[in-house]
């Protein structure tokens, strides 16, 4: 199998909290606190007047030790930040003001703080050999280090919306405030007097001002300088629809946890109409869904082609996920299992089907009982009105084909035949039979609950909606996102931290390779890449490094397709081997003076003469790196080393 299949996991997994995490946020809010209390001392000291009850020996003694807390806590809370590795946030970024690309402003400020209370903590070791007055003026930082680590922690915290937090800020606010306004009032007229009243009023209101409109507005986490990938790792670049809860969850979402998430399945209390529910294949039509397995048809289409036929329907979900490069659908069923069985009911009550068959790969043991542990869930709470079966079929590239599916059902092998007649005309049982993927059939269960002006909400108008992808290869965060449909191709690839200046194989194992920065501005939808002559397929993006050899990764690929093949034609048999081959040597750098023109010729002939679509995939693929890595190509042709693989 090729490298493309490695490194592509949940991000909901790569976006799991470290316990770091949670140390930064204690350390930070009980430093602050600290922090508070060392200015309250510190202002009530500078009175002349005795406080009753707390001589000023003993309240220099609690501002003393209040201010090495205070210290110390910081000082842990910086080791934590640059410990965790969410942000990767360097100690040279912690120190060295706005140097960091984590929210520059914010983590900035925090940097400005410590570097105060350093200077006035360093002051105080050698205070015996500076002047008061030089000692003074370093020890009055430490008041100005209170509000920078103030708008620090409201512009940096990812949780300043909790209330909890919310109310440790106003309290700080208001110690300092009431401070301040009893020490103001026993100083007597003058400008310093007025200068504190300005400062005791505008921060408290600048900080208000501050909060409302920016830390706990939607969309900060956004605005206040988060790099992409982390915001991606959080749910925060797209709306999350499919993944909704994935970060709660510790497995799949229980049917009690769905209904919390989602609402109740739609239409489970009435009675099931004898035919097929045209509002809701009307809705999916509305809504503008398409296929989300690689064709991109337009599922509404289908869904009334399989209701225009006489007699009851069967509904196929396809969850095989044969592409070895994609995680998608194993990430939905593994999260969100009763997603899409809310989606196949719903589809089978469009169509007029009396059987759901969910269609797993049986080589993955934990998916198959993740799946039917849901329907055993669903049929106890009585939403069995479609029974569901669930399917277990051999692995194999081409065994998520949907006639293969039919074919297997039938009780033949897992492998496509040919059509007509396809699966709409005649399919399970020689019945109207619709086949969609497991993440098509999620959207319809939202689209059922939201409606169609919902749905498109998200994406953009030729490409509605949200979408899965999967980002592997040489990326910081490989990983499974939601992303809206039609976001441009070098923002999706910012998601996981690409290998600057890397190739991109586009669309999975039947995709093009482009250079990443060619199509970069692209939008990731069918009219956007059309022009490139690519398409999201399966919603694959996979980067090769920036050093790799593109040649040698597609004759690895090839290699695997040609193992693959249903072996039913002579161009799955004979055709795809020997351009395998032929890429083989062509990696190799052999001395073969026709293996270009030879390479091109069978290229051009196999394409429309398979009887299925795999040599077609396969080719174009292949013929799409000839063009992609030409200056490789005559490198290898001519026997030379890979300019790819050059430093």
């Amino acid at each position: 199998m090729s490298s493309l299949a490695t490194g592509a996991a949940s991000a909901a997994g790569a976006a799991g909290v470290n316990p770091l995490w949670y140390a930064t946020r204690a350390t930070g809010v009980v430093a602050l606190l600290l922090l508070t209390g060392t200015v309250v001392a510190g202002i009530a000291g500078t009175a002349r007047a005795e406080l009753p009850g707390l001589p000023r020996v003993v309240l220099a003694g609690v501002h003393r030790n209040l201010s090495l807390l205070a210290v110390g806590l910081v000082v842990i809370h910086v080791l934590t930040t640059v410990l965790d590795p969410f942000a990767g946030i360097s100690l040279a970024a912690a120190v060295i003001p706005f140097s960091s690309a984590y929210r520059t402003v914010w983590l900035g400020l925090g940097a400005v703080a410590l570097d105060l209370l350093l200077a006035v903590l360093l002051s105080s070791l050698v205070r015996d050999r500076l002047s008061y007055r030089s000692w003074r003026a370093v020890h009055w930082l430490a008041y100005a280090s209170w509000p920078v680590a103030l708008w620090h922690g409201l512009g940096t915290g990812t949780d300043t919306r909790l209330p909890v937090l919310l109310a440790v800020d106003v309290l700080c606010l208001a110690a300092v405030a009431a401070a301040g306004g009893w020490r103001l009032s026993l100083a007597g007229p003058g400008p310093r007097r007025a200068a504190g009243i300005t400062v005791l009023i505008g921060i408290p209101l600048a900080t208000a001002v501050f909060t409302i409109l920016g830390p706990l507005q939607p969309g900060w986490a956004r605005r206040a300088g988060t790099p992409v990938p982390l915001l991606a790792g959080l749910g925060l670049v797209a709306p999350a629809r499919l993944t909704a809860g994935w970060r709660r969850q510790d497995g799949p979402a229980s049917l009690g946890q769905h209904e919390a998430q989602y609402g109740p399945l739609p239409g489970a209390g009435r009675h099931r109409p004898d035919g097929p529910d045209r509002d809701l294949a009307g809705a999916i039509t509305e809504a503008g869904l398409t296929g989300r397995g690689g064709a991109g048809f337009p599922a509404g289409v289908k869904m009334q082609a399989v209701a225009a036929r006489r007699g009851p329907a069967v509904v196929v979900a396809n969850g095989m996920e044969s592409e070895p490069a994609s995680r998608k659908d194993q990430a939905l069923l593994g999260w969100a299992p009763h997603l899409v069985l809310d989606g196949a009911v719903l589809a089978a009550r469009a169509v007029g089907a009396t059987a759901v068959h969910v269609c797993l790969d049986q080589a993955r043991a934990a998916q198959v009982q993740a799946v039917w542990s849901a329907v055993q869930e669903r049929a106890l709470a009585g939403l069995g009105d479609v029974p569901i079966t669930v399917q277990q079929l051999p692995r194999r590239y081409v065994a998520s084909e949907e006639t293969a599916l039919i074919s297997w059902l039938n009780g033949g092998e897992a492998k496509p035949t040919v059509t007509p007649p396809r699966p709409f005309e005649r399919g399970v049982a020689r019945r109207p039979t619709l086949v969609a993927n497991v993440e098509t059939l999620a959207h319809v269960a939202l689209i059922a609950r939201y409606g169609p002006a919902w749905f498109r909400q998200a994406g953009s108008p030729d490409a509605p909606g949200t979408m899965l992808v999967t980002i592997t290869g040489a990326v910081r965060l490989p990983g499974v996102f939601e992303i809206e449909a039609g976001t441009p191709v070098g923002d999706v690839l910012a998601m996981a931290g690409p290998d600057p200046g890397g190739s991109l194989l586009l669309g999975g194992y039947f995709g093009t390779w482009h250079q990443a920065a060619d199509i970069a501005h692209r939008p990731l939808s069918a009219a956007g890449l059309r022009p490139a002559g690519a398409s999201a397929g399966a919603g694959v993006l996979f980067m090769l490094a920036a050093g790799g050899c593109g040649i040698a990764e597609t004759a690895r690929t090839l290699r695997y397709l040609a193992q693959q093949g249903a072996q039913q034609c002579g161009p799955c048999r004979f055709g795809l081997p020997a351009i395998a081959g032929d890429f083989a040597r062509l990696a190799a750098s052999a001395a073969d003076r026709d293996l270009l023109g030879r390479l091109g010729r069978r290229l051009r002939v196999i394409p429309g003469r398979g009887a299925c679509r795999h040599p077609d995939g396969a080719t174009r693929m292949a013929a799409s790196a000839l063009d992609a890595f030409a200056d490789d190509v005559r490198a290898h042709a001519s026997g030379q080393a890979c300019l790819g693989g050059r430093p």
